[in-house]
């Protein structure tokens, strides 16, 4: 049942989307519905009209609400798990590792310190760009982990602690503290557009625009100058749209699609009208691969952000990196060499000692707080000058916010995975006072956390903009898939997609994987979804962690996957295994360890789905791991995250679960239907894996 406006001449546009929850506004009057009006979502459940917002400030007043409720609820969720936890359960959750040793200290890009430290070898969730603190006894210091191995990590610290050198140092995961504060100040910032003059004041525009509270102009798309025959029609017409658009365009781009593809070839065409670009993203990740992508285009690019969070690959593009290509490189390696010099002497004065070793002590300190002063000048001016000549700047949301770009102005903002973002995080670059904004992403992927239930903050600005603009030509479907072969696709494709994507020529025209003759049918297709139905296929819980793992299930899963292996003629470059949980995956870990003879070059990933957004491989496992006489099944419950896991595989994909629990829920019942209706649906009572779990 769709809730009708009465006012016959007015257009009226969902204003609150969620999955239980509705409202509408009137353009003509902004007349609120009778606040008993109700509709009827799937199965007949009664949805409610929530609070309807008059101005765009009174709808963000209502989200600055929620952001402050839901920092306050992730703070007191962050204090009392690392409060309420012993440290073996902080080490066996992974959010605490110790004890650590230390190795070594050296000066690090920006005037820091690089602390290392060795540990015994253990699994731990803490990473590489993530905030933490070192402890030893009272003492703490803040610093960013980075080159993250089994048995040893980094940390970048802005200063050296004192006490770092000695002792048993124990090190935990951090709160992101300045995250909160930029969507904090950015939201701030936008309930007071209208009492700001100047640049300031067109923030209030653009605001508006966003959030459909004023009519938006026809957009008028000026087409053959900027179309390239190496894109496709949809990429194409997205690509035009942007270079077109007087305010926002929206590029929904579903797995496999080419979004960063249309991305790259759009800021190439505005670089080349020479417009200046501030590239965002959510993730480290995402913007990585932009500035990647970019530079391979050769257009000049600057990754602005903490070095400890770029990848090696973009290192180069930092703003430390293109340092090291300046005349002044040399003389900096010199200046921060002599101050690590001075430093070391100021400690040889750490142990009692008298007036002159004091006088001494402190002119050395004195020459070091001197040198480490000229040094930053020198960056800061050439830092700068690279700004000022670099017209397209790569950063994360937050990163959007660095010092460094203060006075540097933009006539686009682009933001990529706009839906792994909260709605404030999206304001913190337009604080940059853009002509115009590019959100791309797709809402049937990864969705942020959010913590409390029926949150204004669950819907993100990309949602609003797709849902209330999708008539403005404005939006932009990208609709033609380059990765998955169309079984893998198929589900997905008419579940989220409403069966608007298409499979480009150079899919269909691969050649079939190849296996020996005597491989069983259920092993050579591209879809398979095997069922533990009425085995000893029963989930645990973790008693340290209470995460969920299903012994039975990972073992089927490894050797389904070895079985394959074993028997394919064509090896694939690249193997991936999912799961929902934190200890089936360590379990799957562990039994990939003990995997024999793997193709030469090949390692069997495994990780959560989260890591896996944005990235594809050839094969695909998944393990669903729930199966309990409840039917509960948890994080499975979202079903972006299923398709996440599902859209990563090119050539295969292999599903493992219990049917008579999944079933129970119309998503996974559908899904398995689905199976079955592409003959690739198999229990594990039939062979080969009956065999395989010695059935």
């Amino acid at each position: 049942m769709r809730l009708v406006c009465r006012s016959s001449s007015a257009t009226c546009f969902p204003l609150i989307c969620r999955r239980r929850q509705r409202g509408w506004l009137c353009r003509k009057n902004r007349r609120r519905p009778p606040a008993e009006s109700f509709f009827s979502g799937e199965g007949g459940v009664a949805l409610w009209i929530v609070a309807l917002y008059s101005t765009a400030n009174e709808e963000l007043q209502a989200v600055l609400s929620a952001l402050l409720d839901e920092e306050k609820a992730e703070r007191a969720e962050h204090a009392d798990l690392m409060k309420g936890l012993s440290l073996t359960q902080k080490k066996a959750e992974g959010l605490a590792v110790y004890p650590l040793r230390f190795q070594e200290g050296v000066i690090y890009r920006g005037g820091r310190w690089k602390l290392r430290f060795e540990h015994d070898p253990l699994s731990h969730r803490i990473t590489e760009g993530a905030p933490v603190k070192l402890f030893r006894d009272d003492e703490e210091a803040d610093g960013i982990a980075v080159r993250i191995s089994s048995a040893a990590i980094d940390v970048v610290v802005d200063d050296y602690p004192d006490w770092i050198e000695e002792g048993k140092i124990q090190l935990e995961a951090s709160f992101p503290d300045l995250t909160w504060r930029e969507m904090r100040f950015a939201l701030q910032q936008m309930l007071e557009a209208e009492n700001q003059k100047g640049e300031k004041g067109q923030r209030a525009r653009l605001r508006d625009r966003l959030l459909g509270c004023t009519e938006l102009s026809a957009l008028t798309l000026e087409s053959e100058p900027h179309r390239s025959n190496e894109l496709n029609a949809s990429q194409n017409q997205a690509v035009i749209g942007i270079l077109n658009t007087p305010d926002f365009a929206v590029v929904h781009g579903p797995p496999g699609t080419g979004k960063t593809t249309t991305l790259v070839a759009a800021i190439a065409a505005l670089y080349r009208r020479e417009e200046s670009v501030l590239v965002c993203a959510a993730t480290n990740a995402a913007v990585d691969l932009l500035a990647l992508k970019l530079d391979e285009q050769g257009i000049p690019v600057l990754r602005i952000g903490h070095p400890a969070r770029v990848y090696d690959a973009a290192q180069a593009l930092t703003l430390e990196g293109r340092m090291e290509s300046r005349s002044e490189a040399k003389l900096l390696a010199k200046y921060r060499a002599e101050a690590a010099q001075l430093f070391r002497q100021v400690r040889r004065f750490r142990r009692s000692f008298g007036a002159a070793e004091r006088a001494e002590r402190e002119s050395l300190f004195a020459e070091y707080r001197a040198l480490q002063k000229t040094i930053r000048e020198m960056e800061k001016a050439a830092l700068g000058d690279i700004i000022e000549r670099t017209p397209v700047i790569c950063a994360t949301l937050t990163g959007a916010s660095h010092p460094s770009l203060r006075e540097k102005r933009f006539t686009t903002v682009v933001i990529d995975e706009a839906t792994q973002a909260l709605e404030p995080a999206c304001y913190i670059p337009l604080l940059k006072n853009p002509e115009r904004i590019i959100m791309a992403g797709d809402h049937h992927q990864l969705a942020p956390l959010i913590r409390l239930p029926a949150s204004p903050l669950s819907e993100t600005l990309f949602e609003k903009m797709i849902e209330r603009h999708k008539d403005s030509g404005r939006v932009f479907f990208l609709n033609e898939q380059y990765r998955m072969q169309p079984v893998i696709l198929g589900f997905s494709n008419q579940r989220f997609y409403e069966g608007r994507l298409v499979t480009h020529d150079s899919v269909l025209k691969r050649p079939p994987m190849r296996m020996k003759s005597e491989a069983e049918v259920s092993l050579i297709g591209s879809l398979l979804f095997v069922d533990t139905a009425g085995s000893d296929a029963t989930e645990e819980q973790d008693a340290d962690s209470e995460s969920r793992f299903n012994r039975f299930e990972a073992m089927l899963l490894v050797r389904i996957v070895e079985r394959m292996l074993r028997l394919g003629e064509d090896d694939p470059e690249s193997v991936a295994l999912i799961a929902p949980y934190r200890a089936q995956v360590d379990l799957l870990r562990s039994l990939c360890s003990d995997v024999a003879e793997l193709p030469t070059g090949l390692t069997i990933e495994v990780d959560t789905v989260d890591s896996f957004q944005g990235a594809e491989r050839d094969w695909i496992g998944v393990s669903f791991t729930r199966n309990n006489e409840e039917a509960e099944i948890g994080f499975l419950k979202d079903q972006r995250r299923t398709n996440v896991a599902m859209t990563r595989a090119r050539r295969r994909l292999i599903l493992v679960g219990d049917s008579t629990t999944l079933s129970m829920h119309p998503f996974y019942a559908d899904l398995i239907a689905y199976a079955q209706s592409e003959s690739s649906y198999f229990s594990v009572w039939e062979e080969p894996f009956a065999s395989l779990v010695d059935l």
